[in-house]
């Protein structure tokens, strides 16, 4: 069974790029470009991973990693952010793993199946 990540970044071009390399190691992507329209999808589908930029528009990820998190409280949340040195200390705790925007995209992969590869490990124990 395919592990099912849901992207939010409100950049349509860092969303398709990460969707594309998800989807090329077989992980089942869906997108969204806001906050509100993330957390909206993760209320009809059981997602495994979320992976979320911090800078967005209206709701930034911070709100949307708290909304998240209080309704899904075991969901894994990956924070990227172009401005790794302005993120507050309680967003770091509450996210699972950050990845700076400017890294690459080996080190994305490499979060992703570090954290989806210990819920397979939860799903088969």
């Amino acid at each position: 069974m395919a592990i099912i990540v849901l992207c939010v970044d409100d950049n349509a071009d860092g969303l398709a790029v990460r969707k594309a390399l998800l989807e090329a190691k077989g992980y089942k992507t869906f997108t969204a470009s806001d906050g509100p329209t993330g957390i909206a999808l993760a209320e009809k589908h059981a997602f495994d991973l979320v992976v979320l930029d911090y800078q967005m528009p209206g709701m930034d990820g911070e709100e949307v990693a708290l909304v998240l998190k209080s309704r899904h409280p075991h969901l894994p949340i990956i924070l990227l952010s172009g401005f790794p040195g302005q993120l507050p200390e309680r967003l770091l705790q509450l996210v699972d793993a950050f990845v700076a925007k400017g890294e690459s995209p080996a080190v994305l992969l490499s979060k992703v199946e570090q954290i989806s590869g210990e819920k397979d490990q939860r799903k088969v124990g």
